[in-house]
């Protein structure tokens, strides 16, 4: 019975972890920590177990019986050191085999806007100084980002810091962006071959993102909406060298910088089918709505440049755009209205220049509601011939535990805080040896390091409505979808899910 007993207690352990292992995904922190104490467990009993038997054997020999309490020591001292190299082997395979690399952040306020991604890889810095305030309607959210980070770039060695300030301020309940201010100041020191010859470059840049909503302006049945988003930008830098230089560098005011202005206009104009009528309400009874983007550069000056990037039509229920991205290829996008469990939210199709060949990018939510949150659940991209190139599905394994999106290189895990969400993305790369890349230290002096490139936008890239839509893969990574204000900045009664 005893011998029985022996044996039923490590098969318990043994059919638990193969259990854990092949039915609960290894991302569940709780089942995961679970399975690895079981498996600690299972060693240390086969330990324990292997050296009670050797001691009895020896007692039953009868050769040790005047140095018993020696051999009684020499084995506590034997499994103890065999328990702690256990342990120690079970960390580092888990490290190796079980725990990916950390390889950026996104942060989302409670209206699930992005508010900030990592600029620097490798890391997850803490929004500091973090202020709500409402004040007669209007709400603001403001905080402050610390970032830090060395590699190599093509010989020389970096280190680099970024400090910036954020302040949102929205215009309704549902978290409507209406201005956006940043300001950045970056320094990088590097040296040469190794020398001791240090040099600095300082960096200063402030954004200011100013949406104008558009408002309803209707003659003889016919609609029109008009939305703006002006873009103010203050770039500075500046280089030099030695130690002294440092001090002494003077950082101007953004009244003494010279602005980069752009703005986004779109445009909605309503067009009667044709035979089309108007009802007995004086409006048109069956009608679609003519789309048009347009980009002015440095308005109200001498070299203003108008440019109409992007054109489609509204039919229905469905947003269609079409235009050239910076590849020269072809786009045509449809927007879903009405989002539901395994319906296309959003679908590119792409054509290039001589459009002999297609590729589609589909992407798929399921959310709470309208303005609830709304988590992509598969993304994939369709070739011309219909056959599927790649295809990512994002699992919700536990609510208290978070979403997680899963593809070929990244594990996406959201978080809930206090300012709204935080999603950590780990590199799921693997060598062939099945152990994970380590991404942070795989550049070196002659391989450019991927610690000073952002895994989503960058501080000159976020909310610049045209580059988010022309840089429709980013949403890939995006878990949660984000709302573009060339859609959005128009009333209700073109309201799309984008």
């Amino acid at each position: 019975m005893k011998k029985i007993l022996l044996f039923i207690f490590p098969t318990i352990l043994l059919v638990s972890i193969v259990i854990l292992y092949v039915l609960v995904p290894s991302v569940l922190k709780t089942w995961f920590i679970i399975r690895h104490v079981l498996i600690y467990m299972l060693l240390a009993y086969v330990i324990i177990l292997s050296i009670s038997i050797s001691y009895k054997l020896l007692i039953r020999a009868n050769r040790i019986t005047p140095r018993i309490w020696i051999v009684r020591g020499l084995s506590a001292v034997v499994g103890g050191v065999l328990l702690i190299t256990v342990g120690n082997a079970q960390l580092n395979l888990i490290e190796k085999y079980e725990i990916p690399p950390l390889q950026s952040c996104a942060y989302y306020d409670k209206y699930d806007n992005l508010i900030y991604s990592s600029q620097y890889n490798f890391i997850c810095p803490e929004l500091s100084n973090i202020e709500y305030n409402y004040d007669e309607g209007i709400e603001t959210l403001s905080f402050d980002v610390y970032e830090e980070a060395n590699g190599w770039i093509y010989g020389d060695y970096y280190f680099k810091k970024l400090f910036t300030s954020f302040s949102y301020t929205y215009k309704d309940e549902y978290g409507s962006i209406l201005n956006i201010y940043i300001d950045s100041l970056e320094t990088a020191q590097w040296t040469l071959d190794l020398d001791t010859n240090f040099r600095y470059h300082v960096k200063k840049y402030v954004k200011i993102v100013e949406n104008e909503y558009g408002d309803l302006l209707s003659d003889n049945g016919f609609t029109e909406s008009v939305a703006y988003s002006t873009i103010t930008e203050y770039k500075w830098d500046h280089s030099f060298e030695g130690l002294g230089a440092l001090m002494d560098i003077y950082i101007p005011d953004i009244e003494e910088i010279d602005p980069e202005i752009a703005v986004y206009e779109a445009q909605y104009i309503q067009i009667p089918d044709e035979g089309s009528g108007l009802d007995g309400e004086n409006n048109i009874s069956n009608f679609y709505y003519d789309i048009s983007f347009k980009e002015i550069v440095d308005p109200n000056s001498e070299s203003e440049l108008i440019q109409e990037f992007a054109s489609g039509k509204r039919m229905n229920t469905v947003n269609a755009v079409t235009f050239v991205d910076k590849y020269n290829q072809t786009v045509d996008c449809e927007f879903n209205r009405y989002i539901y469990p395994n319906k296309s939210a959003i679908s590119y199709i792409i054509n290039n220049r001589e459009e002999t060949e297609t590729t589609t990018f589909n992407y798929y939510y399921s959310g709470e509601g309208f303005y609830g949150t709304n988590y992509i659940t598969r993304y994939e991209i369709l070739l011309g011939n219909g056959d599927i190139f790649s295809e990512v599905n994002v699992d919700q394994y536990h609510r208290t535990e978070g979403y997680y999106f899963i593809n070929k290189s990244f594990t996406a895990k959201l978080i809930k805080t206090d300012y709204g969400k935080k999603v950590e993305y780990y590199s799921t790369l693997r060598e062939e040896d099945r152990t994970y890349v380590d991404i942070a230290n795989s550049g070196s002096d002659t391989t450019p390091s991927k610690a000073f490139t952002p895994l989503l936008y960058s501080l000159d890239e976020m909310y610049d409505y045209k580059f988010m839509l022309e840089n429709h893969r980013i949403n890939e990574y995006l878990l949660i979808y984000q709302r573009n204000f060339l859609f959005s900045g128009v009333p209700s009664m073109i309201s799309t899910f984008t």
